[in-house]
């Protein structure tokens, strides 16, 4: 499972702060590729895990789910799509 789990997740807050024109003249989703597969997150007995579909037809799926120390059950499902030349980050909760 891969560790990197925080820089991902940085990364994908960002899109919705980065101009339009930045994100439609440098960047496609087939470019966040790397981000397909599972993610995981563990620190002070909260654990988030994050599952990300491969770029295809202009979207990428995701699940979030996040277990607080608790036990409390967070799910989030996410989306990022290719929207008039711009990359659009969507979460709903679950």
């Amino acid at each position: 499972m891969k560790i990197a789990f925080c820089t991902s997740i940085i990364l994908v807050m960002m899109l919705p702060i980065i101009p339009a024109n930045v994100l439609s003249q440098e960047k496609k989703i087939d470019e966040l590729a790397w981000l397909a597969g599972s993610w995981k997150s563990q620190s002070e007995g909260e654990l988030v895990e994050e599952l990300w579909s491969a770029p295809k037809n202009g979207i990428m799926l995701g699940l979030n789910r996040t277990i607080l120390k608790s036990e409390k059950v967070f799910l989030e499902y996410l989306r990022i799509v290719e929207r008039d030349n711009e990359l659009v980050y969507i979460a709903s909760p679950g």
